[in-house]
């Protein structure tokens, strides 16, 4: 196929871009960078000269953008997209509703919300792996790198501190503040299921919009208040509370290496090395570390984070919290390792950590696994059948 592929520097896209080449597609690169994702006044003209004057199959890109998805729905060329984040809240945007929009959504929850938009042209495709790039990385490992990344638990990724957005809240008042708590705690402790939508009260979900002052957004977006508060506020400060609780726990007890641009002057005992440098260092990092732990933001509410397929890619030993859609794709205590609880953590990482063949042979499977069948080229010719 002939694909037009517009680029905004996410980190997935190398390897994406890689996989449409190796099963043989054309793939040009858009040489301009998109400003705004919904106004930027430079993108219609060039782009519907692109289109026009060459014979693309479809536009991609990762995530969602609803200037590119007006330009091809006016020149009628097929806008596919598929989405590595969530939130994103361009996907509430009302263009998500065109015809010549081809929508893939990683989260199942995520496609069962947005679905209604435009039925015949949304759809699930969960994330993979780039295994071509990373074993070629994990080949070239040096002794230097050996002894530079080598550590017994690691973690990359934000506190969520800097970017959450309830944290930027300057006053709420006790019932607002005493609900919005308790639904926060509540969901710390249950994994596999996210009930913060389901948990909002209208009273609460109206004093909380009004003494936060959220308005609409704008008028080409579908203002869905509850999703919003859900993800953009509450999910985002779990998800900060999980992380800062446990590395702090866990780093009591064990050596936990975190890597990371985020101040983690909250968890002295954590090993913060800086931030890592994703396309080499990243899967060194996965397959040198004893265990790579994962904490799944909460705004992804059932499907795997890209960072889950990161490190079995790189044939690294995964432990993570448990996610809906876990079971569909891998085995627990088969190709990876899954905790429910804070202490249920902590009891695997000493256990696994005392079991290094149990933990090698683990890490194996699930190397194994995701190159037989959850690799970029997979979901890609996954995406290309679900097109046809």
């Amino acid at each position: 196929m002939n694909i037009l592929m517009i680029r905004w520097k996410s980190i997935c896209e190398p390897d994406i871009l890689e996989a449409f080449r190796n099963l043989r597609h054309k793939v040009d690169v858009w040489e301009h960078e998109i400003e705004d994702p919904d106004y930027d006044a430079a993108v219609p003209v060039r782009l519907a000269e692109t289109l026009l004057n060459n014979n693309y199959d479809f536009v991609f890109t990762v995530d969602y953008f609803p200037i590119v998805a007006r330009v091809c729905n006016t020149v009628k060329v097929r806008y596919v997209s598929w989405s590595v984040d969530c939130p994103v809240i361009q996907y509430f945007s009302k263009t998500l509703s065109l015809p010549y929009n081809r929508v893939f959504l990683f989260d199942y929850a995520m496609y069962e919300e947005f679905l209604e938009q435009n039925p015949d042209n949304i759809f699930y495709l969960p994330l993979g792996a780039s295994i071509t790039h990373n074993d070629e990385v994990i080949s070239s490992i040096t002794e230097e790198d050996v002894k530079r990344f080598s550590c017994d638990v690691s973690f990359i990724g934000s506190t969520y501190s800097e970017k959450c957005k309830f944290n930027q809240i300057e006053q709420l008042s006790p019932y607002v503040k005493g609900y919005a708590d308790a639904m926060i705690h509540s969901q710390l402790l249950v994994y596999g299921c996210n009930f913060l939508e389901a948990a909002m009260s209208e009273e609460f979900l109206s004093r909380f919009q009004s003494e936060v002052g959220i308005g609409s957004i704008n008028e080409d977006y579908n203002n869905n208040m509850r999703s919003f508060v859900a993800q953009l506020y509450l999910g985002e400060k779990v998800t900060e509370q999980e992380r800062l609780s446990l590395l702090k726990r866990l780093s009591e007890k064990f050596p936990v290496t975190m890597y990371t641009q985020s101040d983690t002057s909250a968890i002295p005992k954590v090993i913060n090395k800086g931030a890592a440098e994703s396309r080499i260092e990243m899967p060194k990092i996965f397959h040198l570390s004893s265990i790579n732990l994962n904490m799944t933001s909460k705004t992804i509410r059932t499907g795997l984070p890209q960072r889950f397929w990161d490190v079995l890619g790189a044939g690294g030993f995964l432990l993570s919290n448990y996610q809906a859609e876990l079971p569909e794709f891998l085995e627990p205590g088969v190709d990876l390792e899954t905790y429910g609880s804070f202490e249920e953590c902590e009891q695997k990482i000493a256990y696994y950590l005392s079991h290094e063949e149990e933990r090698i042979h683990i890490a194996r499977n699930g190397y194994e696994k995701v190159k037989s069948m959850y690799t970029y080229e997979h979901r890609i010719e996954q995406m290309l059948s679900m097109l046809r």
